[in-house]
């Protein structure tokens, strides 16, 4: 909240309409599309906060109910992240054309292309309408610092999907041991008779718990609060 990365996660959102229209209106062909468009936001340097506190409910709403309904909802998030993914990295040869050029893509694309020419040659930056008095602030937002934070605001957004490969890897070796009765790797159970032996596999584990803390962290870091 305090760096105005506030992610658009489409229940209770309230979208500012310049901001909307400054983007091309809402993303298509991406089924997260309340997320994909305020990164979209972000980039041209128009930032988001929270509204209300934790003595102010501004509004209610309703979770899933069982599992199904849980694993569902989840499903549709990793497939919306990694189309999210896909619209950012846009590889020619590899999308469809209906992904790649879906409605208003064109004139968003147009839009970021022009405000990063205007940045580059520090023109100043063209207001949006009469009204606008923010085009300037818009325009110091976007700084390399102001990128490299958008890119931490939606990594876990953005590259989800790459730690829901961590519980099919679990699955499987569950299996594997429920019907081969070992598991499908070998496990070196001899004892540690120097302290030094270790290091020797010091690299698995460190790669081990490497890759759980990225998972958790990425999984759960919405639940930090700001310092």
């Amino acid at each position: 909240d305090s760096l105005g990365f506030v992610h658009f996660w489409g229940t209770n959102v309230a979208f500012f309409v310049p901001a909307l229209k400054d983007v091309a209106g809402f993303v298509y062909a991406c089924i997260t599309e309340d997320t994909a468009t305020g990164a979209q936001m972000h980039r041209l340097g128009w930032s988001s906060s929270f509204v209300g506190g934790a003595s102010l409910s501004l509004f209610t709403g309703l979770c899933k109910e069982n599992v199904e309904e849980t694993f569902h909802q989840r499903k549709r998030w990793c497939q919306g992240n990694i189309q999210h993914y896909l619209m950012e990295l846009d590889p020619p040869l590899v999308l469809a054309d209906d992904f790649r050029h879906p409605p208003y893509r064109h004139e968003l694309r147009r839009r970021l292309q022009d405000v990063k020419d205007q940045d580059r040659s520090k023109q100043a930056p063209e207001p949006i309408s009469p009204e606008d008095v923010g085009a300037e602030s818009r325009r110091s937002r976007r700084s390399w610092k102001w990128k490299v934070l958008r890119e931490l605001a939606y990594f876990p957004c953005k590259n989800a999907f790459w730690y829901h490969l961590q519980p099919i890897y679990y699955y499987s070796i569950a299996l594997a041991v429920l019907f081969m009765g070992q598991p499908p790797f070998s496990i070196d159970s001899r004892p540690i008779v120097n302290p030094l032996d270790f290091f020797s596999r010091f690299h698995v584990v460190l790669a081990y718990w490497l890759a759980n803390s990225l998972a958790n962290f990425f999984g759960y870091s919405y639940i930090l609060d700001d310092p």
